[in-house]
Parts: structure tokens; sequence; C-alpha cells
């Protein structure tokens, strides 16, 4: 409820904004021209390389919620002689079915 609060926060934020701006606005002068070859060296390309990866994880993980492949995997279609396989439904209930099995 005091009217210093909002005063002292925008002083102190405009403090450390300001001193911001005015060291990266230096670093960039001293800087000059050398930083295009600094950014077109290794610099970029490792930078380029990264948020390729990154777009590639990204993809990678939207691809499984906006694909759906829906199919039956066909293990065998070698038709089986009789008696090679056991018909359960027609055997008959409790120890005797366990027996003719």
């Amino acid at each position: 409820g005091n009217i210093l609060g909002p005063i002292i926060y925008f002083v102190v934020w405009n403090a450390i904004r300001l001193g911001f701006m005015w060291y990266t606005q230096e670093f960039g002068y001293k800087a000059g021209s050398k930083i295009t070859e600094d950014l077109s060296g290794g610099l970029l390309q490792d930078i380029t390389k990264g948020a390729s990866i990154l777009g590639m994880f990204i993809l990678g993980s939207l691809v499984n919620r906006w694909v759906a492949i829906s199919f039956t995997p066909v293990v065998s279609e070698v038709p089986l002689d009789k008696g090679a396989y056991i018909e359960w439904d027609k055997l008959p209930a409790g120890a005797e079915g366990i027996k003719v099995a």
C-alpha cells in the first residue's frame, strides 16, 4: 500500500535495463564488423546444426501423435494338415478334453 513500491521498482528496473543496453551497445561497437566473421564461421554452423537436430526431434515426437497406422500382421499363410493343430472349441469339457488334446 506504499507509493514507494512502484517507484523503486520502476527506478531499479530501468537502471538494470539501461545498464544492459549500454553494455551490449558498447560490445557491438567494439566488435564491429568482426562479429559477422565470427557468425559466418563455426558458431553459426553449430547453431544451425543444433536447430536442425531439435526440429527433427520435435517432428519425431509429433509423428506418434498425428499418424495412425492400422494393419494386421500376417505370420503365415501356409495351410496346416488335419491334426497339426488343436481345435479347442471341439474338445470335451474338463479332464477328458485335456486327455484328448
